[in-house]
């Protein structure tokens, strides 16, 4: 079944109750159909994930994506989420009794230090690393030029839900604890793709593999699957 999107989806702002298993509400497919599974190969800055998982009944996700910034830190927010939320904090104070161009020069220096080569261990590394990119994502507004030395890219739109404090990060790594995060290859999906799965895919703009988009619709539609092609 190919639709459109916005005809489907109500993006409604969702409360946080009940947010480990997601709402109360069956996705609105129709025709008596049931999606107990929700697919996104390119789940990007998650506004869509975030939005299906948490205002509607379903039993597990998977989500996949090309940035690596991106997919360390649903990891970490999955496999260690006090220790990210308490870092992230740590950096957003930082910001206090600054002013507009003291806060730009913060986030900058916390960019630039952002390899984070002197930490004891990868897994410290990498938790720091997705600490910083969460906390220049919820603040890039404040850059005027995005482009910044290091090793942490900035494309895209901003994180969803908004990380302002904690409460929203332990909403989010609630849902992440029913999803299974794959690396970089979106074909990798298929191996997750049932009668029960409603998948959304969106390429990015100007990607060069339409043919590999085009068959993993097909195969997805061919295993059953309902496709929200966007």
């Amino acid at each position: 079944m190919y639709t459109s999107f916005c005809s489907m989806l109500n993006m409604k702002k969702v409360p946080s109750a009940g947010i480990e298993k997601g709402g109360t509400e069956q996705f609105p497919l129709g025709l008596g159909i049931t999606a107990t599974r929700y697919i996104e190969p390119f789940v990007g800055c998650g506004k869509v994930f975030y939005s299906v998982m948490s205002g509607y009944r379903m039993d597990s996700a998977v989500i996949c994506d090309e940035n690596p910034e991106i997919l360390n830190f649903y990891r970490q927010l999955k496999s260690h989420p006090d220790e990210l939320i308490e870092l992230y904090l740590k950096y957003e104070d930082g910001l206090d009794d600054r002013d507009y161009e003291e806060r730009q020069s913060y986030i900058r220096s916390c960019l630039r230090r952002s390899d984070f080569s002197y930490s004891n261990t990868e897994e410290s590394r990498l938790l720091k690393k997705a600490a910083i990119f969460c906390f220049a994502k919820n603040y890039h507004y404040l850059l005027e030029n995005k482009v910044v030395a290091g090793v942490i890219t900035l494309s895209g739109g901003t994180l969803a839900p908004k990380f302002y404090g904690s409460e929203p990060m332990v909403a989010l790594s609630k849902i992440l604890q029913r999803t299974t995060i794959l690396d970089g290859n979106f074909t990798e999906c298929l191996n997750y793709v049932n009668s029960e799965a409603i998948i959304r895919i969106a390429p990015p703009k100007n990607h060069d593999y339409p043919e590999k988009v085009n068959s993993f619709l097909s195969i997805a539609k061919g295993l059953g699957a309902q496709v929200i092609y966007h």
